[in-house]
C-alpha cells in the first residue's frame, strides 16, 4: 500500500474521531434546551445543507492543487461552526452553525476520496475505497464512544449542560488540521489542463447523462435510508432512556463490524460479479433493517439482526463510489464533489422527513427507510445497465 494512501486513512480515522464526538450527547443537548425533538432533524440537516454546497466548491478547487490547504481551511471552519452551535443556545444561530460546519466538513470527505482515486491502481481502487469507508466508519464509531465516555465528565465539571464536550471537539479538530498541513503532500497537477472557468464546473452537472442522474438519485434515496436510520437510532436510545454512554458503547458495536467488514469481506466481495454482489448485499441489508424493529427486545435485535444492517451499508459504500469514478477521467474532485453533492441532499432530508415520520410511529419509520432502501438499489441496477461501456 502506498505511503500516501496509509496517511489518508489515519487522517480519516481521526477526522471521524473529532467530528463525531458531539453526537451522542446532542438529543440530550437540545432536550436540555427545550427545543422540540423534530428540530434535532433540522440541526442535522442544515449541516447537511453545508455539504451540498460546500462539495462541489471543495472537489472543484482541489482539482486545481493545494488539497491540504483546503482541508486544513475546511476543518478549522467546522471547529468554528462547532463553538457556535454548542454555545449559543439560540435557535437561529445554532442553524446557522450548523450549515457553517457542514460547508467545513465537506472539504475533508470530498478530497480525500478523490485523492484516494488519484492514487489508486484501477486493480485496488475497490479495496482502498473500502478502507477508506471503513477508517471513516470506524473513526466516527470511536468519536461516538469517546463522546459518550466524555458526558459521564458532567458531574465533575459540575455543568448543567454538556457544552464543554464541544469546546473539546473544536480543539481536537483544529489540532487535527494542523496534522493534515504536516502529513498530507499535495499531488501534481497536470499541467496540461484546459482551463475551465469555475462556473462551468459548477454548470457541469446539468451534462450529466440519464443513467448518470438516475445512479445519483438512486444514491439520494438510499442516503436518505441510511442518515435516518443513524441519527435517529440515536433519538430511540434516549427515548428508551438509555444514557448517551450506552449510545456510544453501541455505535463502537457497530463500528467495529463496519472495520471487519472493510478490512475482511469487501475486498473479497469485488472480485465477484459486481451486479449480482451489490444487488444482493444490499437487499440482505434492507432486510435486516425491517427485521430488526418487529423484535420486541429491541436491544438484542439491535446488537444481533442489525449487526447485518451495518456489514450491507459498509459494502453498500465503496461500490457505489467506484462505479462513480467510471464517470471520471481525470476530473476526480469534480466527479466525487457532485457525488457528495447527492449525499448531502441525502443527508437533509432524510432525518427532516424522517423526523415528521418518526413522531408519528417509531418503529414505522425504520420500515419505511428499508424500502427506500430497495427502491435505490433496483434505480441503480437500472442505471448500471443502460451505461455504455468504455
Amino acid at each position: 500500500m502506498k505511503k500516501e494512501i496509509r496517511f489518508i486513512l489515519i487522517l480519516t480515522l481521526i477526522q471521524g474521531i473529532a467530528h463525531n464526538l458531539a453526537h451522542p450527547i446532542t438529543p440530550s443537548y437540545v432536550s436540555y434546551l427545550g427545543i422540540n425533538d423534530v428540530m434535532f432533524g433540522v440541526f442535522f440537516a442544515s449541516m447537511s445543507a453545508g455539504i451540498v454546497m460546500g462539495a462541489p466548491l471543495w472537489g472543484i478547487l482541489s482539482d486545481k492543487g493545494n488539497h491540504k490547504l483546503w482541508m486544513f481551511i475546511g476543518n478549522i471552519m467546522y471547529a468554528i461552526g462547532q463553538l457556535i452551535y454548542g454555545f449559543s443556545e439560540d435557535v437561529s444561530w445554532m442553524i446557522v452553525a450548523r450549515v457553517f460546519s457542514g460547508l467545513g466538513a465537506a472539504s475533508g470527505i470530498t478530497i480525500y476520496a478523490a485523492l484516494i482515486l488519484m492514487h489508486s491502481n484501477k486493480h485496488v481502487v475497490g479495496r482502498n475505497l473500502s478502507l477508506f469507508g471503513g477508517a471513516l466508519t470506524l473513526g466516527g464509531s470511536l468519536g461516538y464512544f469517546f463522546g459518550g465516555q466524555l458526558s459521564s465528565l458532567q458531574t465533575y465539571f459540575n455543568a448543567l449542560s454538556y457544552q464543554y464536550v464541544f469546546f473539546i471537539q473544536s480543539i481536537l479538530t483544529i489540532v487535527y488540521a494542523v496534522f493534515i498541513i504536516v502529513l498530507i503532500k499535495n499531488p501534481p497537477v497536470k499541467t496540461s489542463q484546459t482551463y475551465i472557468p469555475f462556473y462551468k464546473h459548477i454548470l457541469s452537472i446539468f451534462n450529466l447523462k440519464l443513467h448518470q442522474w438516475l445512479f445519483y438519485i438512486a444514491l439520494l434515496i438510499a442516503t436518505m435510508s441510511f442518515t435516518f436510520v443513524s441519527k435517529y437510532v440515536d433519538v430511540y436510545f434516549r427515548d428508551l432512556n438509555y444514557d448517551p454512554s450506552m449510545l456510544g458503547t453501541f455505535v463502537l458495536f457497530t463500528g467495529l463490524i463496519s472495520l471487519l467488514t472493510s478490512l475482511v469481506i469487501v475486498p473479497r466481495l469485488f472480485k465477484l460479479p459486481f451486479n449480482k454482489t451489490f444487488i444482493t448485499i444490499t437487499l440482505i441489508g434492507a432486510v435486516a433493517l425491517w427485521m430488526t424493529f418487529q423484535l420486541s427486545n429491541l436491544l438484542v435485535s439491535l446488537y444481533t439482526i442489525f449487526s447485518i444492517y451495518v456489514f450491507s451499508k459498509t459494502a453498500h459504500q465503496p461500490f457505489e463510489q467506484s462505479h462513480i469514478s467510471t464517470y471520471a477521467s481525470d476530473d476526480y474532485g469534480r466527479i466525487m464533489g457532485i457525488r457528495q453533492l447527492f449525499v448531502g441532499l441525502g443527508m437533509i432530508f432524510g432525518p427532516i422527513v424522517g423526523s415528521f415520520i418518526y413522531s408519528y410511529n417509531r418503529s414505522l419509520s425504520f420500515e419505511i427507510a428499508a424500502y427506500l432502501i430497495i427502491l435505490s438499489i433496483g434505480m441503480m441496477m437500472i442505471s448500471i445497465k443502460h451505461q455504455p461501456s468504455k
